[in-house]
């Protein structure tokens, strides 16, 4: 195995959910709920949830949780065993 680095135009960092997209995120308990923003519907379906803040984001830079490398293999052996 040969470390190459970052190649042009690889993410290091992902962000899911921006500050602008926040305005139309409910926080539904282990899931957050992305709504298109004129679909009055689905809001009052969902209108029993939290509404997240404005402005927050949810990215991997600001995980404080990152898995090693023995961490990860194990959870790619998990996985793998399933197919």
């Amino acid at each position: 195995m040969k470390y190459i680095g970052i190649r042009s135009g690889e993410k290091i960092h992902e962000e899911m959910i921006t500050g602008n997209e926040s305005q139309d995120i409910f926080d539904i308990g282990k899931y957050y709920a992305l709504l298109p923003n004129k679909d009055f519907v689905q809001r009052k379906k969902y209108s029993k949830f939290k509404r997240i803040k404005y402005g927050f984001s949810y990215s991997s830079d600001k995980n404080k949780n990152f898995l090693n490398l023995t961490d990860l293999r194990k959870l790619v052996k998990k996985y793998m065993k399933q197919y």
